[in-house]
């Protein structure tokens, strides 16, 4: 049986990381272009997230991959899976962004690089996306 990271059996963990208030430039960015050049002037928030799931990994091995790899402790907020499931109820529009099966990804093969060095006999697998969180005004407020 294969499980959602096309590896056998394996269990994975799952972390996403969002950058700080101030160094969120990618969200901002994004989020200008929705709302000028698309025209989506309801548009009232854009978060941005890095999610990570990685099998193959002891716990230790996994904490210390969250905190020295897929996250900087002064620039990034770091959510797991029990308290992003709060950030999810609050967000009116959730999209994802990940490479296919077979699609080079740089940014897992950085992480699973990284890993090794930690750790070489380590047979990680590392899948990541970008996972976009947008607020929105209702209708009868954009007048307002």
């Amino acid at each position: 049986m294969v499980n959602i990271l096309g590896v056998m059996k394996l269990n994975f963990k799952r972390v996403y990381i969002e950058k700080k208030p101030g160094f969120d430039i990618e969200s901002k960015k994004i989020f200008s272009d929705l709302r000028e050049n698309l025209q989506l002037k309801n548009l009232e928030n854009l978060r941005v997230f890095y999610r990570y799931d990685v099998a193959g990994v002891s716990e230790d091995l996994f904490s210390t991959a969250v905190k020295n790899i897929f996250s900087e402790a002064p620039v990034d907020c770091v959510h797991f899976e029990k308290d992003f499931a709060e950030i999810k109820k609050r967000a009116d529009i959730c999209f994802g962004i990940e490479y296919l099966p077979g699609q080079y990804d740089q940014r897992s093969d950085a992480a699973v690089q990284c890993i090794k060095i930690y750790e070489p006999s380590s047979e990680s697998v590392v899948k990541c996306a970008k996972n976009f969180f947008c607020k929105y005004r209702k209708m009868q407020e954009i007048g307002s």
